[in-house]
């Protein structure tokens, strides 16, 4: 009999604590939808979660309703045999693993599986010490009446993660469009991505100088067939303008004429908010620069576009895909493509780090460029380099090749 109490006592403690780190970890917005669906245990999960304070009251009674239950009985049994010292670390060893950081652990790690489970024996509580919790908040909300706050009501705004589940739940059910699902999901990314990781790169970037006469500067646009060109007085890290091809209809006699203000950002600004940044000050391109306040790159909007609505052929863009699955399982790749694209696109797994294209890769781990014809082994991956000039590797051909 003395042992059954103890086991029931522990078991209820670990029943609060995970019941407590389950309810936390599932979002609100998923028992809503389970709700919706009417499974088994939603409506009593949605009860509790509804208005926080009902299980997080009823958690923590609980939790010291037991805790102190075993913690008295666990003395009472042993106080003959062993002193008060070693009862008391015991006692506490006990309810900390067994009570408190096994269930946690295996709640938080299956939280959508067991938060519908638990729901009902947590709601059986919550009726049980309904006088208890009506007391003790008739006393918090009076502390917070005269500390001159009012009860605040549950939020009605979803976070991030609320949304991207209520959205993907509505492909799933054909609420929502699998076209209109990839361009919100372009649109989360977005608002987490940096410019640089979508910029022409400082190496790729054609100019004008200030100096240059405008036969110069026509025959430039006329070999880059682009648009907008910055214009640089010494080099790419003293840019003072750009020019618009369609601005040499005012035959211009001296480039300055025609000389428009360029558009300095950091390369760490978020896409998203360099978006809305180029659509206020109705600019197409903007020049980014370094920690160090020298020219990293430049992005267009159709860079940012891009991101959102998939490939759109722009002024910038390049004529050839960067990278290609061979018909033998290899990857034929651009040293400028990017590493995530290639995971994304060809469900691959090369490493990621402080860098963004496969040139960046090699180069951060043998630390040199290779030469032609050169074999490098990175993680699972076998890289032969085809092409690479003394500044960089230009073309690769990956094959997954696992250790042996």
């Amino acid at each position: 009999m003395k042992i059954l109490l103890l086991i029931i006592t522990l078991f209820l403690s670990g029943f609060f604590s995970g019941s407590e780190i389950a309810f936390v970890s599932v979002s609100r917005i998923q028992i809503e939808i389970w709700l919706r669906k009417k499974l088994k245990g939603a409506a009593n999960a949605f009860y509790l979660s509804s208005q926080p304070e009902r299980f997080l009251s009823t958690v923590l009674i609980g939790t010291n309703i037991v805790n102190i239950t075993f913690a008295s009985l666990i003395t009472y049994y042993l106080q003959a045999y062993f002193n008060d010292f070693l009862i008391v670390l015991f006692n506490s060893a006990i309810l900390l693993l067994l009570g408190e950081i096994i269930p946690k652990t295996i709640c938080r790690k299956m939280a959508r599986r067991w938060v519908r489970v638990l729901a009902l024996p947590l709601r059986f509580f919550h009726l049980l010490f309904f006088p208890i919790i009506k007391a003790i908040n008739f006393v918090v909300n009076g502390i917070l009446i005269f500390l001159g706050q009012t009860q605040e009501t549950t939020s009605s705004f979803f976070s991030r993660r609320d949304i991207e589940i209520l959205i993907r739940e509505g492909e799933q059910i054909g609420i929502v469009g699998k076209e209109e699902w990839k361009i919100i999901s372009r649109l989360f990314r977005l608002s987490s991505r940096q410019a640089r990781e979508i910029m022409v790169p400082r190496t790729e970037i054609v100019f004008v100088q200030i100096t240059d006469s405008m036969a110069q500067v026509k025959k430039t646009f006329q070999q880059c067939s682009y648009s907008r060109l910055p214009v640089i007085e010494e080099d790419l890290d003293h840019i003072c303008g750009i020019v618009h091809s369609a601005d040499l209809l005012k035959k211009p006699s001296h480039l300055k004429q025609i000389l428009r203000k360029a558009t300095f950002v950091p390369e760490s600004k978020r896409c998203f908010d360099l978006l809305r940044q180029m659509k206020k000050e109705k600019i197409s391109l903007v020049i980014l620069i370094d920690e160090y306040g020298g020219t990293s790159g430049l992005v267009t909007l159709e860079d940012i576009m891009e991101e959102l609505f998939g490939d759109i052929q722009d002024e910038y863009d390049k004529e050839h895909q960067l990278f290609q699955l061979l018909r033998d399982g290899s990857i034929i790749a651009d040293g400028r493509a990017e590493v995530r694209q290639i995971n994304e696109q060809l469900n691959t797994s090369l490493p990621l780090g402080n860098y963004e294209t496969i040139n960046g890769l090699i180069l951060q781990t043998v630390g040199r460029i290779p030469k032609t014809g050169e074999q490098i082994q990175i993680d699972h991956y076998r890289i032969k380099i085809i092409k690479a000039s003394g500044k960089r590797v230009e073309i690769v051909n990956l094959r997954y090749q696992p250790f042996k």
